[in-house]
């Protein structure tokens, strides 16, 4: 491996180690035998945060392309867009979802991904501009995430309960 940064590792579902490479553009791989494998990301993105979904694949975020990635324990990568202006940086799995929740920086949402890379729901953060950053899931199919310090309207923490009635 080259200089680079490491954003995010995690145990996979073949009980290798992955991690996104941030600085070069690649997913890595490596096994508890020491193997180690690459993967490009073909739009050269640099990759942010990793999550391992109920398809048996990882999925992961990509700064400046406005997509996300799919990669199988074998290595076929998928790319998905995101709606317009989105700016995906966390990403998580809620347990009883068959989807991954990405935050969606830019666009001040939390969107959930179906596992075919369709966007089925956004859910609107009610502190305007608060720059989401990280997200994860929570007790009773609720997730969490975080509003940025870069934001005036940030630096806290916040819940949300995609299946709450109205």
């Amino acid at each position: 491996m080259s200089a680079t940064t490491v954003r995010k590792i995690l145990i996979g579902p073949d009980a290798a180690l992955w991690f996104t490479e941030r600085n070069a553009a690649k997913i890595g791989r490596v096994t508890t035998d020491g193997a180690f494998t690459e993967y490009p990301l073909p739009t050269g993105a640099s990759p942010q945060r990793i999550v391992a979904a109920a398809d048996g694949a990882l999925w992961f975020t990509e700064l400046g392309t406005n997509k996300i990635g799919r990669i199988t324990t074998e290595g076929t990568l998928t790319e998905y867009p995101m709606p317009p202006g989105a700016g995906p940086v966390g990403i998580a799995v809620e347990p009883s979802d068959k989807a991954v929740w990405v935050v969606e920086f830019n666009g001040n949402k939390i969107a959930r991904v179906a596992l075919d890379g369709t966007v089925t729901n956004e859910f609107e953060i009610p502190s305007a501009n608060s720059t989401p950053l990280q997200i994860t899931a929570g007790s009773g199919r609720t997730l969490w995430f975080s509003e940025s310090s870069l934001s005036p309207t940030g630096n806290k923490l916040a819940r949300l309960d995609p299946y709450a009635r109205s």
